[in-house]
């Protein structure tokens, strides 16, 4: 999408240069994931329970999914 030279005039215009494509997929996209992980384990770790709550339903294809989520007893809650 930044690629586009529509966009890179725009981000000209407000001498802003954003990421390339391959900055986004490679290390800016394991940061953030990295960040997340860490955000998740110690909100897991710092409560004092952890409620498993399942459910099923179909997509429109009509595929059978099961959704898993982790609820804390802070009320944070986390989708597996």
């Amino acid at each position: 999408m930044f690629e586009d030279p529509a966009w890179r005039a725009v981000f000209k215009e407000f001498n802003y240069t954003p990421p390339s494509a391959d900055q986004i997929s490679s290390f800016l996209l394991e940061k953030e994931y990295n960040d997340i992980e860490k955000q998740i384990v110690h909100k897991l770790r710092s409560s004092d329970n952890l409620t498993l709550v399942t459910d099923e339903s179909t997509n429109v294809c009509i595929n059978k999914m099961i959704n898993y989520l982790v609820v804390t007893s802070n009320g944070d809650f986390i989708l597996l």
